[in-house]
């Protein structure tokens, strides 16, 4: 009887730990540049590979932090060029998931504007496809929209969040492809105490419309982009 109640204590403690470790969440993101399909079809295999070596080189980290009722995405370090900056780059995302709010700061060149919106999940089509990534057996989701988005993610860690403010799956977003950049989780830890969250959005007050007319005036200085395209341009 003593022994049964000693295993019902242990029993109870892991189930409240495992709940506690649950509740608050941090993840580490590198972002890389997306390979289009016009530098993979590059006859010139040098030049190709070139462009590609490049792409790697252009590293960003974002660190996530995601507890009930919050949520902050945010650029935590850059592996670029110094002398090159982002047309149309995401520094931070902040949501409010009681106010259903959402604050995106973004960079044009050396300016930053922030823009607030309704926080509105994705809405995703599954999809069979398994593979596993850093050891996790994940599943493939694509977001419908105008954007092609496709996540890979697991219920094994259940967070239903990924880089971007992009949520709603049944589990982490392990993996986040945007027609610009590759999001991959690098590392991730449970918290045992809530991280103190708010935004850190700062710079120009703007609509998500002024803010794609002035992306699109840049964009045309130096080529054709497609909707949430991020180029890399020299000062």
């Amino acid at each position: 009887m003593i022994r049964k109640f000693f295993i019902s204590m242990a029993l109870l403690c892991i189930t409240t730990t495992s709940n506690a470790q649950t509740s608050y969440l941090k993840c580490i993101y590198s972002a890389t540049p997306a390979v289009s399909d016009q530098v993979r079809q590059m006859k010139d295999v040098y030049l190709r590979d070139m462009v590609v070596s490049k792409f790697k080189k252009e590293k960003r980290l974002y660190t996530m932090y995601v507890t009930e009722k919050k949520y902050l995405f945010q650029k935590s370090s850059d592996k670029t060029n110094g002398s090159n900056m982002l047309i149309g780059g995401v520094n931070s995302i902040y949501i409010d998931r009681e106010k259903d709010s959402i604050i995106t700061e973004k960079t044009i060149i050396d300016k930053k504007y922030v823009i607030k919106d309704i926080s509105i999940s994705p809405r995703w089509k599954m999809t069979e496809e398994k593979r596993v990534i850093n050891g996790k057996q994940c599943m493939k989701a694509i977001a419908r929209g105008l954007l092609k988005v496709e996540a890979w993610y697991t219920t094994e860690i259940p967070f239903k969040f990924g880089p971007l403010g992009y949520y709603g799956l049944p589990g982490l977003i392990v993996e986040l492809s945007t027609p610009s950049d590759v999001y991959a989780l690098k590392s991730f830890e449970y918290l045992l105490e809530e991280p103190k969250i708010k935004s850190p959005a700062k710079g120009t007050l703007i609509t998500d419309a002024e803010f794609n007319k002035i992306q699109d005036d840049y964009f045309a200085k130096y080529g054709e982009a497609k909707a949430g395209d991020v180029i890399v341009v020299e000062r």
